[in-house]
C-alpha cells in the first residue's frame, strides 16, 4: 500500500496523483507502517487542503520518529522551530534533533541558546520520547 501511494505520490506510471497517494498512504499508516506515515505527513505538509490540520500531520511525524524513522524525527525538528505555520517550540525541537543521531546536526549548539529552563524541559522531553512505545 505504501508503495502504491508512493507511486502515485511520484506521478511514475501515470500522472501524479495526490488524492490517490493519500488513500494508499494512510491505509498503510493506519496499519502501522512507519515509513507510510512519513510519507503520508510529509504528503499533507506539502499539499496542504486550505485549512491544514497540523495536528493529523504531527501526530503521523511522532508515530513514524518514535518507530526511527529518522527524517521523522529531522522533520519534527523543522516544524517546532516554527515553520509551516506550526507553533515555535525550541525545547522539543532540541529534544527531536537531539536524537536523530546525526553527528553535526545542530543540536549542541541549539542546546547552548536555551535558557536554563528551556534546557531542562528539553530533557525531560527528550526523556519522555525515549521511554515511550513506537
Amino acid at each position: 500500500e505504501n508503495n502504491l501511494g508512493y507511486l502515485h505520490d511520484r506521478g511514475e506510471n501515470g500522472p501524479r496523483n495526490v488524492a490517490e497517494a493519500r488513500k494508499w498512504y494512510t491505509r498503510a499508516a493506519n496499519a502501522g507502517l512507519a515509513e507510510a506515515q512519513f510519507n503520508l505527513a510529509v504528503l499533507l505538509l506539502l499539499n496542504p487542503e486550505p485549512n491544514l490540520d497540523r495536528t493529523e500531520v504531527e501526530r503521523w511525524l511522532v508515530s513514524a520518529a518514535r518507530q526511527g524513522v529518522t527524517p521523522a524525527r529531522r522533520t519534527l525538528a523543522f516544524l517546532y522551530f516554527g515553520n509551516h505555520g506550526f507553533t515555535k517550540d525550541l525545547p522539543r525541537a532540541w529534544a527531536w534533533l537531539s536524537i536523530s543521531g546525526e553527528p553535526g546536526n545542530g543540536a549542541a549548539e541549539l542546546f547552548s541558546q536555551l535558557t536554563p529552563e528551556q534546557q531542562a524541559e528539553a530533557g525531560r522531553i527528550k526523556q519522555s520520547i525515549l521511554k515511550s512505545k513506537p
